[in-house]
């Protein structure tokens, strides 16, 4: 996963001006709500790999938030800056679940469009 992350955002997380924040950019919604196309790319390179590793399923909230602690760790700690009261698993949880969200509407997608993927 930190090989697809460019360049300039490993800087920027490395930094101590990085406080934190969301990683996969999906609007809040108190409302279960597929991503649309333009969100899926906006997510591009956190979905590649992923979707590298796992192309005809959709991997468990669990396995994602595990793969997001191992990216934190990868990263010397510095990917999720919790605050006071939350911790590194919640913030990673929340990531997984998005991602999860991400991963099972791009391949909706996908088996939706008219490109014969066997081919």
């Amino acid at each position: 996963m930190q090989a697809s992350v460019p360049p300039t955002v490993l800087a920027t997380i490395d930094s101590d001006a990085y406080e934190g924040g969301g990683l996969v950019a999906l609007p809040e919604s108190k409302f279960v709500k597929t991503p649309t196309a333009k969100e899926l790319s906006s997510n591009i390179m956190w979905l590649k790999p992923l979707v590298t590793y796992s192309p005809t399923k959709v991997l468990s909230a669990y396995f994602l938030t595990d793969v997001w602690l191992e990216l934190d760790k990868n990263l010397n700690r510095k990917l999720f800056r919790p605050l006071q009261g939350e911790s590194r698993m919640k913030l990673a949880a929340y990531e997984g679940c998005k991602a999860k969200k991400c991963m099972g509407a791009l391949r909706s997608l996908w088996r939706s469009s008219k490109t014969d993927w066997r081919t």
